[in-house]
């Protein structure tokens, strides 16, 4: 059943009327009918499935048959702090991170952050924004991940949530034996040239533990979505 993204939408809604992008999607390219069936969802965790009334010129009228919490989203919230890496490898982490369940990215200014995107910033997270949410529509999912606005990596490591993991190539615990039990995990992963010594030494202080993902050295772009594998795997997310 084809998944459409409104923000709008509110539990309790009987008849509503999507417009726009969704509409010339749903009435175009689908080429849907009056008595289809898709699915609506909010963005936020609820999904609302729905039959169309009417399609008009301008928008298609549907009838809200029920609402529910989406069946797509995991169990723990997982948080990807991701040293800003060159060129467009943010825009592939960002897709494949959302695929696998990922609730927050925060790109993260780091000792060894070689891209530059001061005075940028804005129009980089509305366009990262934009690829979460393509993603998220793509894998039907229920929540579109937060880009939230790049922090200093001191900042960072004080104020993620939960459990906070560091990969670091120098060694260190498996990822498996720190989640059971989290509610949210906060994953840190270095851009091109990794963490500083500095800064791994200051993780440690703020209660970060550093983690490996084995004896092999990962790129940036793959590391973060090897941990988010693992994490969902060993959290019964991929069941």
């Amino acid at each position: 059943m084809p998944k459409f993204y409104e923000p709008d939408i509110r539990e309790g809604t009987e008849k509503y009327f999507i417009e726009g992008e969704n509409y010339r999607h749903i009435s175009r390219s689908l080429r849907m009918k009056t008595g289809d069936n898709l699915t609506l969802t909010d963005g936020k965790g609820k999904d609302f499935e729905a039959e169309i009334l009417t399609i008009n010129e301008s928008c298609v009228e549907v009838n809200i048959l029920k609402c529910q919490s989406g069946e797509t989203e995991a169990s723990v919230r997982l948080h990807l702090y991701q040293g800003v890496p060159k060129s467009d490898k943010m825009e592939l982490i960002i897709q494949k991170f959302t695929e696998l369940g990922g609730y927050s990215i925060t790109p993260t200014k780091t000792d060894f952050t070689v891209s530059d995107i001061s005075g940028k910033e804005d129009k980089k997270v509305a366009r990262w924004q934009k690829i979460a949410l393509e993603g998220a529509m793509q894998s039907k999912r229920s929540f579109i991940p937060i880009i939230k606005s790049p922090e200093k990596f001191k900042d960072a490591i004080q104020n993620a949530p939960g459990a906070k993991l560091l990969l670091y190539e120098g060694g260190g615990i498996p990822i498996k034996e720190l989640i059971k039990g989290c509610e949210d995990i906060s994953v840190f992963v270095g851009p091109e040239g990794g963490f500083s010594e500095k800064e791994v030494n200051f993780a440690k202080e703020k209660g970060a533990r550093i983690v490996t993902l084995g004896k092999r050295i990962l790129r940036t772009e793959t590391a973060p979505l090897a941990a988010a594998a693992i994490i969902m795997y060993e959290t019964g997310n991929m069941e």
